[in-house]
């Protein structure tokens, strides 16, 4: 089982909230702006690199500032 503690508990649970609204704030302007066929798939890859793209920038900042074993 994975444990952290309730502060860092809550930073994931609001990026998760954020997370929820930007699909919510990308469906309604894809429907209010009546994108079809090649927008929708822009803004379904949007959406989806938005999730991964933190995901891996953290985990290159990791692998990049580690420290060295000698």
């Amino acid at each position: 089982m994975h444990y952290c503690s309730p502060g860092l508990k809550l930073i994931q649970i609001s990026a998760y909230v954020s997370y929820f609204a930007l699909i919510l704030s990308v469906a309604e302007l894809t429907r209010a702006a009546h994108f079809q066929g090649y927008w929708l798939i822009i803004s379904f890859v949007m959406v989806i690199g938005y999730f991964f793209a933190p995901i891996g920038i953290w985990h290159l900042c990791v692998k990049t500032h580690a420290k060295p074993v000698p």
